[in-house]
């Protein structure tokens, strides 16, 4: 509190990170630049872009006249989301508070202030996520999404999503980096902070989240085996990579004793059988990438394959009477 009386305000850092994003880029640039909080920094990573998209940022940065710090990191070459993530973290940032954003997506202009309200009303918090509105690559409306209910216990299979996450800095900064093999950022910065403090939600859908085909979120596909082939192979493969860096983070807390053995172990064991069941099942979907892959494990695994189609039937035909059922009376 300062000598008049007034609460003092914490720093918050805004983190931009974007990667070949040139068509949605200077739409990002701008709810980040035009957010309502102070003190804000924006910290804005580019990691080595082939398509403009850092041109786009130096340029708009350059024009911008406003009232809040803006650094830049603009790469040379292509390091991986979890070098750029690091960097934010533990090189960039001095706020209390770290805004994540992708820069594909659109934040309100009051994101920033309604994270740091709920982070003041309650200092136990070191995770907040706000609801998010989907939309196509032509801003097009796709549906609401609520932020989940969250437990460190949930945290094995549920995570906050990403581009609508703000997390307490030095509780997450207090792990060491973050493994360069991880894709799933949000999985590992979830239990993290879980692991710190508590979880707090805002309602309001303050982040336009953008689904196209060239981010995580749209490489699902078109077709229905390219669909199930990414949901149940590379995505689940890339959620075990998460959950080994899970492992890792709470081993590292249970050593500096900021975990309770009997707590630490029953994490562990709910980690490392999420990693069990995974590997269990994403060889056959990751061998439907292609054909060559498929036939090699056909002949290799032949009753798991039997499982396997039968399950392909099964969400297939779940997924016809689902359309055919918005067909009829939506």
């Amino acid at each position: 509190m300062s000598g008049n009386g007034k609460i003092e305000l914490p720093l918050v850092t805004f983190a931009l990170f974007a990667y070949n994003q040139a068509p949605f880029i200077s739409e990002a640039l701008d709810s980040a630049l035009s957010q309502d909080y102070s003190p804000l920094e924006i910290v804005i990573i580019d990691d080595g872009s082939t398509d403009g998209t850092a041109e786009i940022i130096h340029a708009k940065v350059a024009e911008y006249t406003g009232p809040h710090k803006v650094k830049i990191s603009l790469k040379d070459t292509n390091k991986g989301l979890a070098n750029s993530v690091n960097d934010a973290i533990y090189n960039l940032s001095s706020g209390d508070w770290i805004v994540f954003a992708a820069g594909d997506d659109t934040s309100s202009n009051d994101r920033t202030s309604k994270v740091a309200a709920l982070a003041l009303s309650n200092l136990t918090l070191t995770l907040i996520q706000c609801g998010v509105t989907r939309v196509d690559a032509a801003g097009h409306f796709l549906g609401e999404l609520q932020a989940p209910v969250l437990t460190l216990e949930r945290s094995v299979q549920q995570s906050i999503l990403g581009a609508a996450a703000a997390y307490h800095r030095p509780s997450i900064a207090s792990f060491p980096p973050i493994g360069e093999r991880v894709i799933r950022e949000d999985v590992v910065l979830t239990t993290r902070a879980l692991l710190m403090g508590s979880f707090g939600r805002l309602d309001n859908s303050l982040v336009q989240w953008r689904r196209h085909e060239n981010n995580l979120s749209g490489r699902l596909g078109k077709g229905f085996f390219q669909r199930v082939a990414f949901s149940k192979g590379r995505f689940v493969e890339a959620h075990s990579v998460a959950i080994s860096q899970q492992v890792s983070d709470l081993t590292h807390k249970m050593m500096q004793r900021k975990i309770g053995i009997d707590d630490g172990l029953r994490l562990l064991l709910l980690f490392t059988d999420q990693i069990r069941k995974n590997c269990r099942s994403v060889d056959f979907f990751v061998a439907l990438e292609n054909k060559e892959s498929l036939n090699n494990y056909l002949f290799r695994h032949p009753l798991n394959s039997a499982f396997g189609f039968a399950f392909l039937l099964y969400i297939h035909s779940k997924e016809r009477m689902y359309f055919a059922y918005h067909k009829l009376f939506k």
